[in-house]
């Protein structure tokens, strides 16, 4: 915790929470991404599996997680 100067308002709860639980810039960033890209193309592939279309599914799985993940890095960057 920083330390306050007296003629400085004691941050509240939620401040400081905010202060804390920040992602640490790129690395969060890159979580994101990386989380998005996966996720959706092991979703892409466990349908490819069951419905015989494997190559397709998980082509279409990629993407969107692609897609998904470049919007939160974009959100991400727009919110700093």
């Amino acid at each position: 915790m920083r330390d306050v100067p007296d003629d400085e308002p004691t941050p509240t709860l939620q401040e400081r929470a905010e202060d804390e639980l920040q992602p640490v810039g790129a690395l969060g960033a890159a979580g994101s991404l990386s989380s998005a890209v996966i996720g959706c193309l092991l979703v892409g592939w466990l349908i490819g599996e069951q419905t015989g279309k494997n190559p397709a599914a998980a082509l279409i799985g990629l993407f969107t997680g692609i897609v998904v993940g470049l919007y939160n890095l974009a959100k991400q960057m727009l919110k700093r």
